[in-house]
């Protein structure tokens, strides 16, 4: 994949903040994405990185993770094994403490990608009210 090719990857709103090539030349890009109101209601942007043996495999990382990330909640598409589909997608606050005993409520799942965008969406309602 080129350069090129790679930045046409990157997500509307989101853009190239940082660009580090190591002595051994390894790349890593970190992509600044849309502002948005955090749980304190100040605003704050996304950000994607990611460190690969070339610039363009960094880009496309990045890119490919600023597409899964979203107001700071990394969101996956799982499919577990069962016959349910209400949590094959899921998203995890960027400071959730999965410990059993944290009782830590920042994790959300849903059964597409846009009712996950309304679960955090509606996470972030509740910590305004």
């Amino acid at each position: 994949m080129s350069v090129d090719a790679a930045i046409a990857e990157i997500p509307t709103g989101w853009r190239i903040y940082t660009v580090d090539m190591s002595i051994e030349m390894r790349a890593r890009v970190m992509l600044k994405g849309p502002m948005y109101p955090n749980e304190n209601g100040v605003q704050v942007p996304d950000y994607a990185c990611e460190a690969r043996s070339n610039l363009a495999a960094a880009i496309a990382a990045a890119a490919d993770r600023a597409r899964n990330t979203y107001r700071g909640w990394e969101m996956s598409f799982v499919h577990p094994p069962i016959p349910f589909r209400d949590w094959d997608w899921q998203a995890t606050h960027p400071d959730y403490d999965g410990a059993p005993d944290a009782n830590d409520g920042r994790q959300v799942s849903a059964e597409t990608r846009e009712l996950l965008i309304a679960e955090i969406d509606a996470w972030f309602e509740e910590q305004a009210a």
